[in-house]
């Protein structure tokens, strides 16, 4: 079947496959010696492949990441590279999927360099997979999907037992220029990315959540536990965020890094700044403060979960590896460490006299002083700085109307540079003064009408007051 039209898809999660990134990096021959008996014609195409003029430089891959795209998007045959290794990564099995991680490290490492597509793209889907697709909302993707940016050249390949379908991409990968068809347009989603199903011939992509969702905290306190799937937002200093994806407790793939300005990273770029302490709020009410190498738990953390246990120790890539002694749903409590500088910092977890629990740094009053995490009993949640027991930095809190807001703040009211989204998706992003809009900003309400200029005293100031904006 033509890989614009082959789709499979996962209910649950596979296995890891980013272990691929401590593999050795060898040349494309030794990596691919092994399917050379298996795979028809591979090492005439082989051949060929490293041998392609690079006349297309402005991505800097090298010569065997340009052979190993070309090779992947290669149809010479029903056994062709690309087919052997979805089956492998479909196939969910580490022994089977082994052999292939070197590959893969080549692979994505040239789909790293190349750009990324934000938009709708194009693929065939099976007729049949229609019914398979009705009682799903969500579905995982564990091999590479190819895809097109022209739904004409895909509506050119279709037969009579399959449909075209279109998908609101966030993080496809464009490798037209680097395969022997160029007109395709050629673009590929990665394995492990997760598709929410508006329709059986309509997706759009999920596993990078926009900013108007801030997924980690706009559903804290309301999901159930989920042992599989979890998402996280990771604070860290100076405004700093990062946001990943866990299964079974372990990060999965890269995440996402954006600073306070929105400049973002991505790959393995996000993964070397998500260093040093942070403060994560997970999707199903779990919160860790800690510190973290590469977006992984990594040296002293304490993870405090939604039930009330508390997890303490030394963490070694996302795993508790040494327990310090703890007690359960502890009000109180002070943990003493040293930070990479040596010097002697405290955690705690404490309830005031309403119920509200704070986990994360304390000072020697025992109040909020640093990174910390705190949760109200009407299911506000914030996650970010401290000062004297009042939120004071950088930090993203969302109150019980669903109003996110994530900026700077002075002693506990928004102040400075923010942004803040209501329900509605009605936002506002520039100045705030003593909690309310002050300075120059810009409303934009959820048909996109927007409004521009200066606020005073949350009103706006300038011509054309005539927009609702609250």
């Amino acid at each position: 079947m033509n890989r614009f039209i082959e789709f499979n898809y996962h209910d649950e999660a596979s296995p890891a496959i980013d272990e691929y990134e401590t593999k050795e990096t060898v040349s494309i021959d030794t990596m691919l010696e092994p399917f050379l008996a298996s795979t028809d014609q591979l090492e005439d195409y082989l051949k060929k492949a490293k041998f392609l003029p690079n006349t297309n430089t402005q991505h800097g891959l090298n010569e065997d990441q340009i052979a190993a795209v070309y090779l992947y998007a290669h149809d010479w045959s029903e056994n062709s590279l690309h087919r052997q290794l979805n089956q492998a990564l479909q196939s969910g099995n580490k022994e089977t999927i082994k052999p292939w991680l070197g590959f893969l490290k080549l692979l994505n490492s040239a789909l790293e360099k190349l750009p990324t597509v934000k938009g709708t793209i194009y693929r065939g889907l099976p007729k049949n997979i229609e019914t398979q697709l009705k009682d799903k909302s969500e579905i995982v993707l564990w091999q590479y999907v190819s895809c097109s940016t022209s739904s004409g050249i895909i509506n050119s390949i279709l037969d009579e037992n399959s449909i075209v379908c279109s998908i609101e991409s966030l993080s496809a990968k464009n490798i037209t220029g680097y395969t022997p068809y160029s007109a395709d347009f050629e673009v590929l989603l990665l394995p492990g990315t997760f598709l929410h199903i508006k329709s059986t011939n309509c997706f759009e992509e999920i596993n990078v959540v926009n900013d108007t969702e801030m997924t980690s905290l706009q559903e804290t306190c309301e999901t159930e536990n989920d042992d599989k799937t979890n998402k996280s937002v990771i604070i860290f200093s100076a405004g700093n965020y990062y946001k990943a994806t866990y299964v079974s407790e372990k990060k999965q793939g890269h995440g996402i890094y954006h600073n306070m300005n929105d400049v973002v990273a991505e790959n393995q770029e996000a993964d070397d700044r998500a260093n040093g302490e942070g403060a994560c709020v997970f999707k199903n009410g779990d919160c860790f403060v800690g510190t973290y190498k590469q977006g992984v738990r990594q040296g002293f953390g304490i993870l405090y979960r939604k039930t009330g246990s508390i997890e303490l120790g030394e963490w070694v890539d996302d795993e508790l590896t040494e327990k310090y002694d703890s007690k359960s749903s502890s009000s109180g409590e002070k943990y003493s460490w040293k930070d990479q500088d040596g010097t002697q910092r405290w955690y705690g977890i404490y309830y005031d006299s309403q119920g509200n629990r704070f986990v994360g740094n304390i000072d020697d009053n025992h109040k909020a002083h640093g990174l910390g995490v705190r949760f109200w009993n009407d299911n506000s949640c914030y996650q970010g700085d401290f000062q004297n027991d009042k939120k004071h930095g950088y930090g993203i809190y969302r109150d019980e109307d669903r109003a996110i807001y994530r900026g700077l703040w002075v002693n506990d009211e928004m102040n400075g540079l923010g942004k803040i989204t209501w329900k509605s998706k009605t936002k506002f992003e520039g100045s705030f003064k003593d909690g309310k809009r002050h300075g120059q900003g810009k409303l934009t309400l959820s048909s996109n009408e927007s409004q521009e200029g200066n606020w005073e005293n949350d009103k706006y100031v300038g011509e054309n007051d005539n927009l609702i904006y609250s």
